[in-house]
């Protein structure tokens, strides 16, 4: 407002270049406002500033050169779906409201006599003021103008961010699918190899180490077998949850394929890890004695420690090596460090 006031106005109305003290105080506030805007600061104030003062400025451009009788009158309904798009639905309207009080104020003073009309209109403009009669269909036209105008953008503007919070929701959602295994809820196997992939780049910091923990079910087949695969996928969620349960809130569980599960365990050493998987263990021990203690579904555990130059197949590879070790010996313990496996 404030540059076509400096600019394209006085082009078409010579005259407002008397007003040019009161349009330059008009830019500070204007620019004050951006960097409030700029700097995250001033709250709704801010807003309702800029709304009143753009209001002020546009009403004594119109005193100047017509309020009856100008095209600057548009500006109004202008300003409110700015302050709509920019602020939102509630600020458009207030400023809409705002705008029709100050125009019908500045109407009702002209056509009283109280201030000229129009002192700064060219010749080629009427410099009769309205009639009291002409008050009410221009100010009611010029409100409905601004005020409709506002709620129509305010309504297009909601409806929009409705849309685009929906979006964002359905993208979450995509995004989970695409990570998560359907059935358990835990990581699935892509996600592992890239979580994997980004640990082991940062293997390099001593404190930056993560261990694999690879869980092989004992006695699973037999719950299918007994039970039916409807029971036994409820087993698997039990167990998934259990894990996820027993872990910290930095670590991931994922499930690697059939009744294997992986756990990334990030900041942990090899001792560190084993313990933590005998947790695990435990955890999916206690939970198979809850299911049938009759079945006794426990966990084969292999422990392996990323180390520089490790691929997460290098890393996998040694922690099956020795959740199949485990299975090897009886099954429901633990293998870590073993020399045969380094």
């Amino acid at each position: 407002m404030a540059v076509a006031a400096l600019t394209v106005i006085p082009a078409l109305y010579p005259s407002v270049a008397q007003l040019r003290p009161v349009i330059y105080g008009y830019l500070g506030v204007a620019l004050v406002a951006q960097v409030l805007i700029w700097l995250g600061r001033g709250g709704w104030w801010r807003p309702l500033l800029g709304g009143f003062a753009d209001c002020a400025i546009l009403t004594l451009l119109l005193h100047h050169v017509g309020s009856a009788s100008s095209f600057l009158v548009t500006f109004y309904a202008f300003g409110a779906v700015l302050n709509t798009l920019v602020v939102g639905k509630r600020m458009g309207l207030t400023m809409s409201i705002v705008a029709t009080a100050m125009y019908g104020t500045l109407l009702s003073l002209e056509s009283s006599g109280v201030i000229p009309y129009a002192p700064g209109a060219p010749d080629w403009i009427s410099k009769t003021a309205p009639s009291p009669a002409m008050l009410v269909p221009l100010v009611g036209l010029t409100g409905l103008t601004t005020i409709v105008s506002s709620m129509i953008v305010g309504g297009l503007v909601a409806r929009i961010r409705a849309e685009e919070r929906e979006l964002e929701r359905a993208n979450r959602r995509l995004t989970d699918l695409s990570v998560r295994d359907p059935l358990t809820g835990v990581f699935n196997r892509r996600y592992l190899l890239d979580e994997l992939g980004r640990a082991l780049l940062e293997t390099r910091d001593p404190s930056a180490t993560v261990a694999v923990a690879m869980l092989d079910l004992d006695g699973f087949k037999p719950v299918n077998d007994t039970y039916g695969h409807l029971r036994g996928d409820r087993l698997l969620c039990d167990i998934a949850d259990g894990i996820r349960a027993a872990v910290r809130a930095d670590d991931f569980v994922c499930r690697f394929g059939g009744d294997e599960f992986v756990v990334l365990l990030f900041g942990a050493d090899e001792q560190t890890a084993e313990d933590r998987a005998r947790e695990i263990a435990e955890t999916v021990r206690r939970i198979g004695r809850k299911f049938d203690p009759a079945c006794g579904v426990t966990a084969s555990v292999g422990v392996a420690v990323g180390r520089p130059g490790d691929d997460p197949a290098d890393v996998l590879r040694r922690a099956d090596a020795r959740a199949y070790s485990a299975k090897r010996a009886g099954g429901d313990r633990v293998v870590g460090l073993d020399p045969q496996f380094v």
